[in-house]
């Protein structure tokens, strides 16, 4: 009869330590694929002067910048980080938007073996639900639209 109250104690306390495991799974966050668009007013592919950003990597934090990313889209707003020169082949900015609230546009710039140089780059708002990413076609530079979830993954 104890053993029978032995292992029926067991079960119980195997039960509620499989329940209680189970209670410590952390649900994912959903995607909101409703949020409001931060570029509807802009086509879809904007061609992108390189050159005009280039000078931007040198630019203090704190420095408040205007430029014309494109030619129907300027970009205003005061660089919060930019990377440190411990590497001499990679250089990176971040500029939160002032005319683009919630917009961040994050800029590299590195070194090619070839002695040349290579560009990435996003305008993101996890306020909307669009985005800008720097792509090359034809072997030039273009900002394309695109989705928030679809440049990220949770």
């Amino acid at each position: 009869m104890r053993t029978i109250k032995i292992g029926t104690l067991c079960m119980l306390l195997h039960a509620f330590a499989l329940s209680a495991a189970a209670q410590n799974k952390f649900p994912l966050r959903e995607p909101d694929y409703n949020k409001p668009a931060l570029f509807d007013d802009l086509p879809s592919k904007l061609p992108f002067d390189i050159n005009v950003v280039d000078e931007l990597l040198d630019s203090p934090e704190e420095h408040s910048i205007s430029i014309p990313l494109t030619k129907t889209l300027r970009f205003q707003g005061k660089v919060v980080s930019k990377s440190d020169n411990t590497d001499p082949n990679l250089k990176s900015i971040v500029i939160k938007s002032t005319n683009r609230l919630g917009a961040t546009f994050t800029l590299t710039r590195m070194h090619n073996e070839n002695g040349g140089f290579s560009y990435q780059g996003r305008i993101v708002s996890f306020k909307h639900g669009d985005a800008f990413e720097l792509q090359i076609e034809n072997g030039l530079y273009v900002l394309s639209k695109t989705k928030l979830y679809d440049l990220l993954s949770e």
